[in-house]
């Protein structure tokens, strides 16, 4: 917004109205308005989605190469951008049990079993780790 419009807005609370040179009355306009927050920096639905995608597959890269620590690292980051994804909460209970920090993965693995209740594989998992799903 322009000094001339604050002046005409400030003069028309005054009740006074402006004109230009010509003798028009000047427009006022309305402050902007403010913008709406986004979601993780702007990006929001399905493009957030495919970082989560894109966080799980490099953290899956890096646990078949044996980097314990950064798989967990995108795994963390992955479930930072959607906790509701039971795919990184998994992944990150594979990385904990090769790391062989037994409870991390349980819990982790419990985790992903609670939000995605019907995925064998989770179900299988932990009970070969001898715990019941």
């Amino acid at each position: 917004m322009t000094n001339i419009h604050k002046r005409a807005m400030a003069a028309q609370r005054l009740g006074v109205q402006c004109r230009s040179k010509c003798g028009r009355p000047l427009p006022i306009r309305s402050p902007p308005a403010a913008p709406r927050e986004p979601l993780w920096g702007g990006i929001n639905g399905a493009a957030l989605s495919k970082f989560v995608v894109a966080y799980n597959i490099r953290g899956i890269a890096y646990w078949q190469k044996g980097d314990n620590d950064r798989a967990i690292a995108d795994f963390d980051k992955a479930i930072e951008l959607d906790p509701k994804d039971a795919n990184p909460y998994y992944n990150r209970g594979l990385a904990y049990l090769k790391k062989g920090e037994h409870d991390r993965a349980i819990t982790d693995l419990r985790k992903a079993l609670t939000l995605d209740p019907a995925n064998e594989g989770f179900k299988k998992v932990l009970s070969g780790l001898g715990e019941t799903p």
